[in-house]
Protein backbone atom coordinates (compact mmCIF):
# COMPACT_ATOMS: atom_id res chain seq x y z
CA UNK A 1 0.00 0.00 0.00
CA UNK A 2 1.03 3.67 -0.90
CA UNK A 3 0.47 6.57 1.21
CA UNK A 4 1.05 9.83 -0.66
CA UNK A 5 1.22 13.07 1.59
CA UNK A 6 -0.01 16.35 0.26
CA UNK A 7 0.50 19.40 2.24
CA UNK A 8 -2.37 20.31 4.76
CA UNK A 9 -4.89 17.10 3.55
CA UNK A 10 -4.72 13.44 5.49
CA UNK A 11 -2.99 11.08 4.12
CA UNK A 12 -4.42 9.84 1.06
CA UNK A 13 -5.02 6.44 0.16
CA UNK A 14 -4.05 5.79 -3.72
CA UNK A 15 -5.13 2.32 -3.94
CA UNK A 16 -7.89 0.99 -1.19
CA UNK A 17 -7.82 -2.22 -3.18
CA UNK A 18 -5.66 -3.58 -0.60
CA UNK A 19 -7.67 -2.85 2.36
CA UNK A 20 -10.90 -4.40 0.37
CA UNK A 21 -8.37 -7.62 -0.41
CA UNK A 22 -7.39 -7.58 3.70
CA UNK A 23 -11.34 -7.75 4.56
CA UNK A 24 -11.73 -10.26 1.77
CA UNK A 25 -9.11 -12.56 2.98
CA UNK A 26 -10.66 -12.23 6.36
CA UNK A 27 -13.64 -12.92 5.23
CA UNK A 28 -12.41 -16.09 3.50
CA UNK A 29 -10.50 -16.98 6.68
CA UNK A 30 -13.58 -17.07 8.49
CA UNK A 31 -15.75 -18.87 6.22
CA UNK A 32 -13.02 -21.64 6.14
CA UNK A 33 -12.91 -21.91 9.57
CA UNK A 34 -16.97 -21.84 9.87
CA UNK A 35 -16.10 -24.57 7.10
CA UNK A 36 -13.92 -26.53 8.90
CA UNK A 37 -16.02 -26.14 11.80
CA UNK A 38 -19.47 -27.37 10.06
CA UNK A 39 -16.62 -30.45 8.57
CA UNK A 40 -15.53 -31.10 11.76
CA UNK A 41 -18.62 -31.23 13.54
CA UNK A 42 -20.24 -32.95 10.42
CA UNK A 43 -17.43 -35.87 10.98
CA UNK A 44 -17.91 -35.63 14.83
CA UNK A 45 -21.71 -36.79 14.20
CA UNK A 46 -21.23 -39.33 11.48
CA UNK A 47 -18.37 -40.90 14.27
CA UNK A 48 -20.65 -40.56 16.81
CA UNK A 49 -23.28 -42.63 14.56
CA UNK A 50 -21.00 -44.80 13.34
CA UNK A 51 -20.13 -45.82 17.21
CA UNK A 52 -23.47 -46.85 17.60
CA UNK A 53 -24.21 -50.08 19.49
CA UNK A 54 -23.36 -53.43 17.02
CA UNK A 55 -23.69 -55.84 19.34
CA UNK A 56 -26.84 -58.36 18.59
CA UNK A 57 -30.33 -57.00 17.91
CA UNK A 58 -33.28 -59.04 19.85
CA UNK A 59 -35.67 -59.49 17.62
CA UNK A 60 -37.95 -61.21 20.65
CA UNK A 61 -37.57 -64.42 19.17
CA UNK A 62 -35.71 -67.46 21.53
CA UNK A 63 -33.37 -69.11 19.39
CA UNK A 64 -32.70 -71.65 22.42
CA UNK A 65 -33.06 -75.05 22.00
CA UNK A 66 -36.59 -76.19 20.75
CA UNK A 67 -38.14 -78.99 22.88
CA UNK A 68 -38.87 -82.18 21.05
CA UNK A 69 -39.54 -84.73 23.93
CA UNK A 70 -39.92 -87.54 21.78
CA UNK A 71 -40.41 -89.93 24.63
CA UNK A 72 -43.06 -92.62 24.58
CA UNK A 73 -46.40 -91.88 23.50
CA UNK A 74 -49.20 -93.60 25.64
CA UNK A 75 -51.05 -95.55 23.20
CA UNK A 76 -53.14 -98.55 25.33
CA UNK A 77 -50.92 -100.35 23.64
CA UNK A 78 -47.98 -102.49 24.87
CA UNK A 79 -45.60 -103.18 27.09
CA UNK A 80 -48.11 -105.74 28.00
CA UNK A 81 -49.55 -106.99 31.12
CA UNK A 82 -51.66 -109.96 31.86
CA UNK A 83 -55.26 -109.82 30.51
CA UNK A 84 -58.80 -111.72 30.22
CA UNK A 85 -58.38 -112.67 26.66
CA UNK A 86 -61.55 -114.45 25.94
CA UNK A 87 -65.05 -115.28 27.19
CA UNK A 88 -67.39 -117.85 25.97
CA UNK A 89 -70.46 -119.47 26.47
CA UNK A 90 -71.11 -122.00 23.94
CA UNK A 91 -74.34 -121.95 21.97
CA UNK A 92 -74.76 -125.47 21.36
CA UNK A 93 -72.83 -127.42 24.31
CA UNK A 94 -74.34 -126.09 27.70
CA UNK A 95 -71.74 -127.28 29.30
CA UNK A 96 -68.70 -125.62 27.33
CA UNK A 97 -68.07 -122.37 29.33
CA UNK A 98 -64.54 -120.95 29.55
CA UNK A 99 -62.19 -118.00 30.42
CA UNK A 100 -59.13 -117.35 28.58
CA UNK A 101 -56.24 -115.34 30.50
CA UNK A 102 -52.94 -114.11 28.42
CA UNK A 103 -49.63 -112.64 29.17
CA UNK A 104 -48.92 -109.94 26.95
CA UNK A 105 -46.00 -109.26 28.60
CA UNK A 106 -42.40 -109.66 27.93
CA UNK A 107 -41.71 -111.62 31.48
CA UNK A 108 -42.99 -114.49 33.16
CA UNK A 109 -45.81 -113.67 36.18
CA UNK A 110 -46.35 -115.71 39.33
CA UNK A 111 -49.86 -115.66 39.34
CA UNK A 112 -49.88 -116.59 43.03
CA UNK A 113 -52.66 -115.08 45.37
CA UNK A 114 -54.35 -114.18 42.24
CA UNK A 115 -57.82 -115.21 41.36
CA UNK A 116 -60.28 -115.44 38.70
CA UNK A 117 -63.40 -113.86 40.10
CA UNK A 118 -66.99 -114.38 38.94
CA UNK A 119 -70.17 -111.81 39.32
CA UNK A 120 -73.31 -113.72 38.67
CA UNK A 121 -76.71 -112.35 37.57
CA UNK A 122 -75.49 -108.91 38.80
CA UNK A 123 -74.02 -109.56 42.10
CA UNK A 124 -72.05 -106.83 43.24
CA UNK A 125 -69.96 -109.28 45.38
CA UNK A 126 -67.55 -112.21 44.23
CA UNK A 127 -70.26 -115.46 43.58
CA UNK A 128 -67.35 -117.65 42.72
CA UNK A 129 -63.34 -117.62 43.44
CA UNK A 130 -60.50 -119.20 41.74
CA UNK A 131 -57.47 -119.45 42.39
CA UNK A 132 -54.92 -119.47 40.09
CA UNK A 133 -52.08 -120.78 42.37
CA UNK A 134 -49.32 -121.98 41.44
CA UNK A 135 -49.33 -120.80 38.17
CA UNK A 136 -46.86 -118.67 36.24
CA UNK A 137 -47.31 -117.96 33.04
CA UNK A 138 -44.49 -117.52 30.55
CA UNK A 139 -44.49 -114.68 28.18
CA UNK A 140 -47.50 -114.85 25.65
CA UNK A 141 -48.58 -118.11 27.29
CA UNK A 142 -52.53 -118.80 28.22
CA UNK A 143 -54.23 -120.17 30.82
CA UNK A 144 -57.24 -121.53 30.27
CA UNK A 145 -60.52 -122.15 32.98
CA UNK A 146 -63.39 -124.27 31.92
CA UNK A 147 -66.78 -125.67 33.55
CA UNK A 148 -65.48 -128.63 35.44
CA UNK A 149 -69.03 -130.29 34.37
CA UNK A 150 -67.85 -130.25 30.90
CA UNK A 151 -64.80 -131.25 30.26
CA UNK A 152 -65.47 -134.17 28.31
CA UNK A 153 -67.07 -131.90 25.79
CA UNK A 154 -64.50 -129.59 25.85
CA UNK A 155 -62.20 -132.00 24.93
CA UNK A 156 -64.48 -133.09 21.98
CA UNK A 157 -65.20 -129.62 20.96
CA UNK A 158 -60.98 -128.25 20.89
CA UNK A 159 -59.04 -131.56 20.86
CA UNK A 160 -57.37 -130.55 24.14
CA UNK A 161 -57.88 -130.59 28.03
CA UNK A 162 -58.46 -126.49 29.47
CA UNK A 163 -55.58 -125.61 31.83
CA UNK A 164 -57.89 -125.87 34.63
CA UNK A 165 -61.19 -127.01 35.19
CA UNK A 166 -63.50 -125.08 38.14
CA UNK A 167 -66.92 -124.16 38.96
CA UNK A 168 -67.28 -121.09 36.42
CA UNK A 169 -70.73 -121.00 34.84
CA UNK A 170 -71.15 -117.79 33.22
CA UNK A 171 -74.15 -118.00 31.19
CA UNK A 172 -73.60 -114.77 29.12
CA UNK A 173 -74.58 -111.91 31.82
CA UNK A 174 -72.23 -113.16 34.32
CA UNK A 175 -69.32 -110.20 34.71
CA UNK A 176 -65.22 -112.17 35.26
CA UNK A 177 -62.55 -109.78 37.13
CA UNK A 178 -58.77 -110.81 37.32
CA UNK A 179 -57.61 -110.51 40.75
CA UNK A 180 -54.33 -110.00 41.85
CA UNK A 181 -54.46 -109.87 45.58
CA UNK A 182 -54.53 -106.50 46.61
CA UNK A 183 -57.04 -105.16 43.74
CA UNK A 184 -59.10 -105.75 40.67
CA UNK A 185 -56.98 -106.37 37.23
CA UNK A 186 -58.83 -106.75 34.56
CA UNK A 187 -62.60 -107.03 33.93
CA UNK A 188 -64.80 -108.35 31.48
CA UNK A 189 -68.28 -106.95 32.15
CA UNK A 190 -69.17 -104.97 35.25
CA UNK A 191 -69.79 -106.36 38.13
CA UNK A 192 -72.87 -105.26 40.17
CA UNK A 193 -74.33 -105.15 36.67
CA UNK A 194 -76.46 -108.11 35.13
CA UNK A 195 -74.85 -108.24 31.63
CA UNK A 196 -78.74 -108.93 30.56
CA UNK A 197 -79.35 -106.28 27.16
CA UNK A 198 -75.81 -104.68 27.62
CA UNK A 199 -73.29 -103.85 24.89
CA UNK A 200 -70.63 -106.69 26.70
CA UNK A 201 -73.83 -109.52 27.12
CA UNK A 202 -72.30 -112.93 25.73
CA UNK A 203 -74.90 -115.06 25.56
CA UNK A 204 -74.39 -118.11 23.51
CA UNK A 205 -71.94 -116.26 22.09
CA UNK A 206 -68.07 -115.59 22.03
CA UNK A 207 -66.17 -112.79 23.03
CA UNK A 208 -62.98 -112.20 22.01
CA UNK A 209 -60.19 -109.40 22.97
CA UNK A 210 -58.73 -107.21 19.78
CA UNK A 211 -55.18 -108.54 19.53
CA UNK A 212 -53.69 -105.15 19.48
CA UNK A 213 -55.07 -104.76 23.47
CA UNK A 214 -52.13 -106.06 25.87
CA UNK A 215 -52.51 -103.84 28.58
CA UNK A 216 -55.34 -104.88 31.59
CA UNK A 217 -57.87 -102.33 32.43
CA UNK A 218 -60.50 -102.58 35.40
CA UNK A 219 -63.04 -100.54 33.65
CA UNK A 220 -64.78 -102.60 30.89
CA UNK A 221 -64.60 -101.39 27.03
CA UNK A 222 -66.93 -102.60 24.10
CA UNK A 223 -63.86 -101.00 21.71
CA UNK A 224 -61.08 -103.37 23.17
CA UNK A 225 -63.98 -106.64 22.43
CA UNK A 226 -65.54 -108.09 19.26
CA UNK A 227 -68.39 -110.29 20.52
CA UNK A 228 -69.89 -112.95 17.53
CA UNK A 229 -73.17 -115.17 18.56
CA UNK A 230 -72.13 -118.49 18.07
CA UNK A 231 -69.28 -120.77 19.24
CA UNK A 232 -67.73 -121.14 15.46
CA UNK A 233 -64.57 -118.58 16.58
CA UNK A 234 -64.00 -120.06 19.86
CA UNK A 235 -60.07 -120.92 20.29
CA UNK A 236 -59.33 -122.10 24.05
CA UNK A 237 -55.19 -121.63 24.17
CA UNK A 238 -54.77 -120.02 20.76
CA UNK A 239 -54.20 -116.38 20.12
Amino acid sequence: MIFTLLSGCWPYISDPSPLEDLTADADADADADADADADADADADADADTDADTGPTDTGTDTGPTDTDTGPTDTGIGPGGVILSEVVDHAVLSDIKFVEIYNAGSSPVDLSGWELRQYANGSASPTLVVSLDPVVLDPGALWVIAHQGGATDFVAAYGRDASQYAGINGNGDDAYELFDGTGAVDVYGVPGTDGTGEPWEYLDSTAVRVPAVVLPSPTWSAGQWVITAGSASASPGVR
